[in-house]
């Protein structure tokens, strides 16, 4: 379990982050929603412990009912470091989109590669579902 309670980011003397509250139970999935510049990745920053030395995180962030705010990843222990996945949009999938429709073109452009060979090759065994499904319907 995730417990983010009154978490305040601080870089430089200036506040990015202001009491963020919210908690995430064993199983459950959480988005971080919000404009360009609204602190999401700091916020995801602060929780996994990767912060740069001019970054001020207080309250309090528990994992696994220990409060780890403001100590480096590396220095947590085992059961209480977090991980995340990074969102970048040079590489990543489009949500709106089907896998198949999102591998087709760059396929075509690798000397006519089959898509579903190619998911067949990397260990996926239901190609012709992954295909037709979005990336939201997959799993990791």
């Amino acid at each position: 379990m995730l417990v983010v309670d009154g978490l305040c980011i601080d870089v430089h003397g200036v506040r990015l982050v202001d009491c963020a509250t919210f908690r995430v139970e064993s199983g459950e999935r959480v988005g971080l929603l919000g404009p360009s510049g609204s602190g999401k990745s700091m916020i995801a920053s602060a929780i996994v412990g990767h912060t740069a030395p001019a970054v001020r995180v207080s309250g309090r962030i528990a994992i696994g009912g220990r409060d780890v705010a403001g100590v480096p990843a590396p220095q947590r222990p085992p059961q209480a470091r977090a991980a995340m996945v990074f969102q970048d949009s040079a590489t990543a999938l489009n949500p709106m989109v089907t896998v198949g429709a999102q591998l087709r073109e760059p396929c075509s452009r690798h000397a006519g590669t089959d898509p579903a060979k190619l998911l067949a090759q990397v260990g996926f065994d239901d190609p012709p579902r992954i295909l037709a499904a979005h990336p939201l319907e997959l799993s990791g």
